[in-house]
């Protein structure tokens, strides 16, 4: 990889820095950000079931060569219940690398690993 190219989890990540969103709950940030990755072009499924059962279901999984980057959006939950879900997540083969995606800076103080795998935190530029 050339310094110009961008990892498709960086890519994502620039691209979440420069938006902003207008979102009253997890619902309506759901929306918006469809929105965002299919006007940026990036590839993804929603709601994706990672697990044998219904509660391993992230937000958003995009294709990635290593294995999946699961996008997991929060709206005001606190640190310790995300971390807890995310190693849910991190536990499953298809995913390779999470992203939270949180309207609280709370969020930012989790590790950056989940089960070995990258976590990265970014807070969001959201409103009501």
């Amino acid at each position: 990889m050339t310094s110009t190219t961008r990892s498709p989890t960086q890519h994502l990540l620039r691209v979440l820095r420069a938006a902003s969103f207008r979102a009253s709950d997890e619902a309506d940030l759901q929306r918006a950000m469809a929105k965002l990755l299919d006007e940026s072009g990036i590839s993804y499924q929603r709601e994706k079931i990672i697990g044998m059962d219904k509660a391993s279901r992230i937000d958003f999984w995009l294709p990635d060569p290593r294995g999946g980057i699961g996008l997991e959006l929060k709206v005001g939950q606190p640190a310790k219940n995300i971390y807890r879900q995310l190693l849910r997540y991190a536990d499953h083969g298809c995913i390779s690398e999470l992203v939270l995606a949180s309207t609280s800076h709370t969020a930012l103080r989790l590790p950056t690993e989940a089960l070995g795998k990258p976590l990265h935190s970014i807070q969001l530029r959201a409103w009501c």
